[in-house]
């Protein structure tokens, strides 16, 4: 969705005074869920070539809001975004590729530009790369990358991923079993809550990986797991 944006390396209100008079109304119609005036106020920044007006005008596109869905035309939108640079639109690109919405489905393209918006700080992005890279969709499995990918994302606050290198280091299937640090990264996941974790999948549950693990730990083990976890932060 679109949100304030990482408009350039300076104080934010720098940033802010910066920006021309339609991305604020943008972004006010947005607030208000006037999604036509939002459309309206962004139409001269996007034929403009401002790359977030562009993306805007995607999603606007790809979910019907202000503008008639239409996603061969987000698609259009979010092309000339993501080729400005815009991580956002790249991800928004891949999705669509990955799941054939608004052109043929494609493997491939959508891993190649999720690891692009990964590499641009796209959490998200990196998540889903990983997943693809895990199972071998769209290039090889690469289980070292897929783990780098995670932890990237994990590091950077993604409870999914966050989830998943707790589920990696409890298997031991991919990188060493280390319940210790299974345990971290499970605990961290579960800050999010059930109904976040549950968005990326329905088997992603903290609550029930905690416990089956703590089985299989020794009582030094989960001390030593909590204190990692408080002197994380």
């Amino acid at each position: 969705m679109p949100t304030a944006r990482r408009l350039a390396p300076l104080a934010l209100a720098a940033a802010l005074a910066a920006a021309p008079a339609w991305a604020d109304a943008g972004q006010e119609a947005f607030a208000r869920a006037d999604f036509a005036a939002a459309a309206a106020a962004w139409t001269p920044g996007a034929e403009g070539g401002d790359a977030y007006a562009q993306y805007a005008l995607g999603y606007l596109h790809e979910f019907g809001l202000g503008l008639r869905q239409d996603h061969a035309a987000a698609v259009g939108w979010y092309e000339k975004a993501a080729a400005a640079g815009d991580v956002d639109a790249a991800y928004a690109l891949a999705r669509l590729a990955e799941a054939g919405t608004g052109a043929p489905q494609d493997a491939a393209r959508a891993l190649r530009l999720y690891r692009h918006a990964a590499e641009g700080g796209h959490a998200n992005a990196a998540f889903a790369a990983a997943r693809m890279l895990l199972r071998g969709q769209g290039a090889a499995r690469d289980p070292a990358a897929a783990v780098r990918l995670f932890r990237r994302a994990a590091e950077g606050g993604h409870p999914g991923a966050q989830y998943m290198l707790g589920a990696l280091y409890e298997s031991g299937s991919v990188v060493g079993a280390d319940l210790v640090t299974a345990h971290v990264w499970y605990s961290r996941a579960a800050t999010a809550g059930e109904a976040v974790l549950q968005g990326y999948s329905p088997s992603f549950q903290p609550r029930l990986a905690l416990e089956g693990l703590e089985t299989r730990m020794s009582a030094a083990e989960i001390a030593t797991a909590r204190a990692r976890l408080r002197a994380s932060g």
